[in-house]
């Protein structure tokens, strides 16, 4: 997959749904699967959900764009439910994130191992254009790095979520964030979470790319 190099684009146009170079990128279609109740954190998430539905989003419809100083993730996927709020203990708020190898080899499908860090850019719905700079080495050590970094723009119509999740393409840190450039390549994830169906944390649907992500050369 390649996140298309796009000229005289500023931040904001990357994040416009309606941007035209949108119409011109071929989407990749992830088909996405449920994780496995094997690898949730503690028994008693195993035992609420090895007989429950989840993983309700079978598919997500991912393109790639930057330009040169900012990359951008569009996101589509099919939800009949708009879920912004949680209500009470069984409705949560809808997310999507897009999972980038820190270094190579590190396991996207596996949030990482320890020294091999996995970047998370992570949208919720309830939490409107700001979204969150995420590191895991592993499943259950998510955590949050930097609130400021990453940006979404949503739009929620005719039972389909459009979300796009922007970031720069180097960011100063010395937290396992992927750092980007032009011709680089990466391995690739997306993780959706249906909050109608009480999916949070690590109930949720995910698709690893098959191929690596590329960023595209500028010219």
């Amino acid at each position: 997959m390649k996140a298309q190099y796009i000229k005289n684009v500023d931040l904001k146009q990357l994040r416009d749904l309606k941007s035209d170079f949108w119409k011109k990128i071929q989407p990749n279609i992830l088909p996405m699967n449920p994780t496995p109740v094997a690898m949730q954190p503690t028994q008693a998430i195993r035992s609420e959900w090895e007989s429950k539905p989840y993983g309700l989003v079978k598919e997500v419809s991912l393109s790639a764009a930057h330009n040169g100083r900012f990359v951008a993730f569009r996101l589509e996927w099919t939800d009949p439910n708009q879920d912004e709020n949680r209500h009470d203990n069984s409705i949560f708020s809808d997310g999507a994130a897009v999972m980038l190898a820190s270094v190579p080899g590190a396991p996207v499908t596996l949030m990482g191992a320890p020294g091999m860090p996995v970047n998370i850019l992570y949208w919720r719905a309830d939490e409107g254009e700001q979204g969150r700079n995420i590191v895991a080495e592993g499943i259950g050590t998510s955590r949050t790095v930097d609130q400021e970094m990453v940006v979404c723009t949503e739009q929620w119509a005719n039972n389909t979520w459009q979300v796009i999740i922007a970031r720069p393409l180097k960011i100063d840190t010395k937290e396992g964030i992927a750092q980007l450039s032009s011709g680089k390549e990466m391995a690739y994830g997306v993780v959706i979470w249906n909050g109608a169906g009480g999916e949070r944390a690590g109930i949720k649907s995910y698709a690893a790319g098959g191929d690596q992500l590329v960023i595209g050369e500028a010219g």
